[in-house]
Parts: structure tokens; sequence; C-alpha cells
């Protein structure tokens, strides 16, 4: 994933005008816009292990459908992420070490955002 670079220049401009050409006022101004855009990007959601795992195997396999998925998560077993898969549900651990359920019921939705993560990285 590519970082976009910030345009700082319209708050340059915007300090300047509040005080003049002061330097210290257009820095402070640039701060403070950057510091806004970086929480703005902190907040979006980050894809979850489950969801990397699926990325893994649809970049891999790009016309993987759900059974192949669930095959691939089968073969991941006792790995680390994926703990078990019984029935219709998948038991597998997030990166901060808690244990998760997801029913496979909701595998198709998960493989279709998997699909388009891949194809905006592209």
């Amino acid at each position: 994933m590519s970082k976009k670079k910030i345009n700082t220049s319209h708050v340059d401009r915007l300090a300047k005008k509040m005080r003049g050409d002061d330097c210290e006022t257009a820095t402070y101004a640039t701060q403070i816009f950057t510091s806004l855009s970086q929480q703005k990007q902190a907040r979006k959601p980050r894809p979850s292990t489950l969801q990397k795992l699926i990325i893994e195997c649809l970049t891999t396999n790009a016309n993987a459908k759900s059974k192949d998925v669930i095959k691939y998560l089968k073969g991941k077993c006792g790995e680390g992420i994926i703990e078990s898969i019984i029935g219709e549900t998948i038991e597998w651990t997030s990166s901060t070490g808690k244990a998760e359920t997801t029913e496979i019921s909701s595998l198709d939705d998960r493989i279709y955002r998997a699909r388009k993560i891949i194809n905006s990285s592209r």
C-alpha cells in the first residue's frame, strides 16, 4: 500500500494570511494538519488475522471459491491463527491473542471484501 503525500500548501497560505508572514505559525498549522490527517488514517479499519489469511489464499489462487478457502484454512489449522474448523464455525486467534469465532456462512462476504482489497492494490 503506498502512502499518499499530503498537500499542506493551503494550510501555509492560511497561516500567512492570519498573522502575516510568520514562519512559526505556518509550521504550527502544518503540524496540526499533518496530525489530523494521521489521525484519520489511523482510524481506518485494518484487516483481521483471519482476513489476512483469506487475502493470502486469494493472492495465490484468484479464482478460489469458499470451499477452496475453507480447505486453505483447514491446512493452516494449528499454525497459530486458525485453531479449528468445527461444523459451521471457524475458531481463530486475533492479532491481540483473543479467541474469536466466525461462521462459515460469513465467509463469502469476507472473500468479497478480500477481492476488493486485492483489486484496489493493483
